[in-house]
């Protein structure tokens, strides 16, 4: 049987600079029973959409909000290992890998 987890996240702030108060990144620290795995995810915007992979929007959406005050948050319920391993990490898609299309010389009719 798998674990059950559950998960808080504690927000990184930026201290200085122009960002200064904005979300830099997060530390999960999941804990069941035998087990605690934490890990750092920067925030690339992605944290949002990863939680409604969880939980619908609304709550996502309430739970960034709240790591954006500074606020440390317990994401609500219990997870299983499959539901968190990619660490809620900015996941590229393949089109970010693609270089520019080739421009076409338009072929001339006259």
């Amino acid at each position: 049987m798998a674990e059950s987890y559950r998960i808080s996240a504690t927000p990184l702030l930026y201290r200085e600079g122009k960002h200064k108060g904005q979300l830099n990144g997060v530390t999960f620290r999941a804990t069941s029973e035998n087990d605690i795995r934490e890990w750092f995810t920067i925030n690339c915007g992605q944290l949002e959409d990863a939680f409604t992979q969880l939980m619908s929007r609304g709550r996502a959406r309430a739970i960034v909000a709240g790591l954006m005050e500074g606020d440390v948050v317990e994401l609500p319920g219990l997870y299983v290992e499959e539901q968190f391993r990619r660490g809620f990490v900015y996941e590229w898609s393949c089109a970010d890998f693609a270089g520019p299309l080739p421009l076409r010389q338009a072929a001339c009719a006259y």
